[in-house]
């Protein structure tokens, strides 16, 4: 990302052009940071660590967080890393059915998931993608552990056992 020195933004302030031109050089997003923050975003195996990426990857992209109809599209247009645009796609594949109406089916309305599982991370999807404001929380600080043992194929008892004995 290129900076204007401060001697240029400083002349700035008397030539309109100039101070245009730091203006703008000044909202300019790091993209290649962004792309790197969202990589660990989708890396992230603890609940705090994908938090932590979530907020860093606001700051860095300029954006509050907000409802889906809101958020998604500033944050669609300011990320444009070849995995983000991956997700992007199927987000947009989802959102383009009739019942989620645009990301406000359910808005107004709040949900409540319990549990990092597969089915309550789906689960806090969909509600978001329909419009609704997900509070999310688990007992488990890591998600990696708790998908993979819920989806065990040598427990089948996984989930209620809370832990892979197989491995």
């Amino acid at each position: 990302m290129e900076t204007v020195p401060t001697e240029v933004a400083a002349a700035g302030a008397s030539d309109p052009t100039v101070s245009s031109l730091a203006r703008a050089q000044s909202l300019r997003i790091d993209s290649s940071l962004a792309a790197e923050i969202f990589d660990h975003f989708c890396a992230a195996s603890t609940l705090k660590s994908i938090l932590r990426a979530f907020r860093l990857l606001c700051e860095t992209t300029r954006l509050k967080p907000a409802e889906l109809p809101q958020f998604y599209p500033r944050l669609k247009s300011r990320l444009r890393s070849w995995r983000a645009n991956a997700i992007w796609a199927k987000f947009d594949k989802r959102l383009a059915h009739k019942v989620y109406k645009g990301g406000r089916a359910c808005a107004g309305r709040r949900v409540l998931v319990i549990g990092a599982g597969p089915c309550g991370l789906r689960t806090a999807i969909e509600a978001q993608l329909l419009g609704a404001k997900v509070i999310f929380t688990s007992n488990t600080l890591s998600l990696k552990s708790s998908i993979s043992t819920s989806q065990c194929p040598s427990c089948p008892n996984s989930q209620a056992a809370g832990k892979c004995i197989a491995n």
